[in-house]
Formats: C-alpha cells, structure tokens, sequence
C-alpha cells in the first residue's frame, strides 16, 4: 500500500514534470486548423537557463530573462543584480530568430541602465514576425570604479504568435 506521503511526492514530481515539458515544448507559430501557430522552420535544440548566478566576480551577482509572446512582439524582462551598489549596472537585449539551423541577430539592440545602484529590472518589446522561434540574447554587465564585468545569458525559445 502506497503511503499519502508517497502520493504527494508523486503529484509534485509529475507537476514539476509537466512544468519543464512546457518550457522546453516553447510555444507553437502562421496558424494550423485548430487555432493553433504553426511553425515556420524546425523548432532549436532545448535550452534552458532561467536564472543565472554568478561567482568569481567582485561585484556581478546573478541575472534573470523573462520573454513574453505578445502577438507581434515579444516582452523581454531583464534582471541584474549586484553584491553592492556600483556605478552602473545595465542590460544589453539582442532578439535572435532560429533559421531552421542556426541563430541570428534581429534589429539592433537595446540596452538599459540604473546607476548607484545594485540592482537593475526592465523591459524590452522587440517585433517579431509570426511563425518564427525567437529567444534573447542578453548582456549584463556591472562598472564600478575601473572595474568592469558581464556575462551572456540566453533566454527560453518562444515561438511568435
């Protein structure tokens, strides 16, 4: 016989589960007869990095990047937090759209800063053409004094609606 403690792991386990399946699943882009987007090239290899912590650094701490499909345009949300207040402290966003084999750059990018500060959070809407998979490439950085530091991060794939 099967505990209630067991069943309860086994619920959250199988919740957590289909959690991961959907993030990694993307979204789905021109629409199928169901309503639903059809894909326009084969979807990216899986990749996923919600949050990032970094060490090593004197004043980098971590990050996050949070992309939203608007019907058109796509939400990028970035964070970027320091171990301190430092000069400036900021966010470089690049959209890319998959090929069908490779990444590439769309439009410029766009960059946000805070200054004084150990802590920046923003957003970014890019346009996007439906049918495609996009993610965002995001650098964060940091300056303080005649230190600088940084470090990519990728965002999850979206498939534009």
């Amino acid at each position: 016989m099967v505990n209630m403690a067991t069943k309860g792991l086994r619920k959250s386990f199988l919740l957590i589960l289909v959690v991961l399946v959907t993030l990694m699943a993307g979204g789905q882009a021109v629409f199928a007869d169901n309503g639903e987007t059809k894909p326009l090239t084969a979807p990216p290899p899986d990749m996923i990095q919600p949050l990032a912590l970094y060490t090593g650094y004197t004043y980098l701490l971590g990050s996050s990047i949070a992309v939203q499909d608007n019907t058109g345009s796509m939400r990028i949300s970035v964070t970027t937090s320091s171990k301190s207040s430092v000069t400036t402290i900021g966010a470089t966003v690049q959209l890319q759209r998959y090929t069908g084999t490779a990444w590439i750059d769309v439009g410029s990018s766009t960059t946000r800063t805070a200054s004084n500060t150990s802590y920046l959070t923003d957003y970014v809407d890019k346009v996007v053409s439906t049918g495609y998979y996009y993610r965002a490439k995001v650098t964060h950085y940091v300056t303080h004094g005649s230190v600088n530091e940084s470090e990519i991060e990728y965002s999850v794939t979206v498939l534009a609606s």
